[in-house]
Parts: structure tokens; C-alpha cells; sequence
């Protein structure tokens, strides 16, 4: 699982936050980087299900905020949206999207 500051290398990679949100999405944007992201049916801290599929996508990382928030990435309907947060929403008992990725 990605820590936060791979996130942030690709983020910046695909040109920043305005930008990256388009080029990693299926749906209203180009998809260019073949990230394929797409929108999520999520469990938030309460233990319900959400639908986004469309709309937005959460990824957890391997970065914990202050040994109590985990750092997640987060995709808003807004094209113009990719950013990395913490905790704002989410404690480690909810559940959203992982992305793998292989050390080289």
C-alpha cells in the first residue's frame, strides 16, 4: 500500500492537484495515466454504506497522522480535485479503497 508521500510524488507527477484528479479518473476525465479510478462504495465510522461510484474515491495510505488517523487519498467529483488528507472523516475502523503497488 502506497505511504502518503507516494501519493504526493504522483500527484505532483501528473501535475499537481489541479490537474492529476483528471488524469487518473474514468469518469469526467481523461484518464491519461491509465489509473482507471473510479468512484467507490465506502463504510464511513458510523458502519454504514455509502455510494460514490461516479462521484469520488477514498485510498487509504501506509502514513498514520499523530499514531491515531491514517492519511488517506481522496478523489471529489470536482475534476479538478486529488488531494491527500488524514482523519477528517475516517478512523481506522472505516472502510475504503486500497491501491497496491510493488517496490522495485
Amino acid at each position: 500500500m502506497p505511504t502518503r508521500e507516494e501519493w504526493l510524488v504522483l500527484i505532483n507527477y501528473l501535475g499537481g492537484d489541479n490537474v492529476a484528479s483528471s488524469k487518473i479518473r474514468v469518469n469526467k476525465g481523461t484518464n491519461s495515466s491509465g489509473f482507471s479510478a473510479l468512484g467507490i462504495i465506502w463504510r464511513g465510522d458510523d458502519g454504514l454504506f455509502y455510494y460514490s461510484l461516479g462521484s469520488g474515491a477514498y485510498w487509504w495510505t501506509n502514513s498514520v497522522f499523530n499514531n491515531t488517523y491514517p492519511f488517506y487519498t481522496y478523489l471529489y467529483s470536482d475534476p479538478n480535485n486529488l488531494r491527500v488528507g488524514y482523519g477528517q472523516y475516517f478512523e481506522k475502523n472505516a472502510g475504503v479503497s486500497v491501491r497496491c503497488v510493488k517496490d522495485l
